[in-house]
């Protein structure tokens, strides 16, 4: 706790409220209380105390009332110990999976943006082939042949755009070599 044991001993109940880490607080004084009040024999439970120097630590607390002959509780007695390093693991290993859940996220992301992009890019084939056909007929009306050049353009940019999802999908980048 950072505080002396004579010290604590010596404690007011509000100095020993003002240990407790302020989300922690009511919790605590509810499973203290039951104990003490004989509806809970034994307490356990895990919390966060603040430190003279304002640090936080994790704590597990197990104890138990000490009793006098009518039932009365006299004391608390039990013992804490200091679990802030097996928190702060636990902690380190729930981001981990989020990361790792993400990266599969983005991994299937990636898998589906690969699919789309395929079949996709066998649509743009297609078109792309019959504008071409078109565009090669002798006998176009200039508005048609316009219309079709513009079609064209507009799938050399889906195209562009069918790469970018294929580069996005892949684990690795590509170098383009001729």
């Amino acid at each position: 706790t950072g505080v002396l044991s004579e010290e604590a001993l010596a404690d007011t109940l509000e100095a020993v409220r003002a240990r407790y880490h302020p989300e922690d607080c009511e919790r605590v004084l509810r499973v203290v209380g039951e104990a003490v009040s004989n509806r809970s024999p034994r307490i356990q439970m895990d919390f966060r105390i603040v430190r003279p120097d304002g640090s936080i630590r994790w704590i597990r607390d197990r104890g138990f009332g000490v009793r006098d002959p009518e039932g009365q509780v006299l004391r608390v007695a039990g013992i804490a110990n200091d679990i802030t390093g097996r928190k702060q693991s636990e902690e380190a290993r729930r981001q981990r999976e989020t990361q790792l859940r993400h990266a599969q996220k983005m991994e299937a992301v990636g898998q589906l943006a690969a699919g789309v992009a395929h079949d996709f890019n066998n649509i743009l084939a297609i078109i792309s082939n019959h504008t071409a056909l078109l565009l090669h007929e002798p006998v176009l009306e200039t508005s048609t042949r316009t219309r079709l050049t513009v079609i064209k353009e507009q799938i050399e940019a889906a195209t562009t755009l069918v790469q970018q999802m294929l580069d996005f999908s892949r684990k690795s980048t590509l170098t383009r070599q001729p």
